[in-house]
């Protein structure tokens, strides 16, 4: 893991047999939020957009009629409260399936925490400590490949520093 990670980096990572994160850096362990907005004023007044619809189901227009049409009620906070229960749910297994740690030990960990990578080190969420390259180093010698006996490709491409300044500087 990079710089940060937040929870849909970790649940990519989360099966890995090995996971290499850099000491100092921040990782958030939590997937249960879900932001509505509500933009009928803004498609009135600014669009002046029709907002009147049929629907053929009591819930054939949701999540869409919450937002556009009328304030979240009691029910629709209900479907999206499950429905963001239900990811947090599948994001605790992941974790627990790759991090071989029962459920409830992951969830005490998540929570919506957020741990350099010396402390996932101690909490089991991470297995060594470094970089990217340390991370190849490790792939390389699990796939049997005497050290240099690989190339790396990085991209896209990154453009050094100077050719950057230079561009900025000279027109095309």
């Amino acid at each position: 893991m990079g710089d940060v990670a937040a929870s849909g980096g970790y649940y990519i990572c989360a099966n890995a047999d090995t996971i290499v994160a850099q000491a100092k850096h921040r990782y958030r362990l939590d997937w249960r939020f879900g932001v509505f907005c509500r933009v009928r004023r803004f498609l009135q007044i600014e669009i002046r957009h029709d907002l009147r619809h049929r629907k053929t189901t009591r819930h054939s227009d949701f999540p869409t009629s919450p937002l556009l049409s009328h304030a979240f009620n009691d029910e629709d906070k209900a479907i999206v409260q499950k429905g963001v229960d239900e990811i947090y749910q599948s994001f605790l297994k992941r974790v627990s399936d790759g991090r071989k740690m029962p459920v409830d030990k992951v969830n005490e960990i998540a929570q919506g925490r957020v741990w350099t990578g010396t402390q996932a080190q101690k909490n089991g969420l991470v297995d060594v400590l470094g970089g990217v390259e340390d991370a190849i180093k490790l792939a390389a010698k699990r796939a049997g490949l005497a050290d240099g006996s690989y190339q790396v490709a990085r991209f896209p491409e990154q453009e050094d520093k100077f050719s950057k300044l230079f561009k900025t500087l000279v027109p095309p």
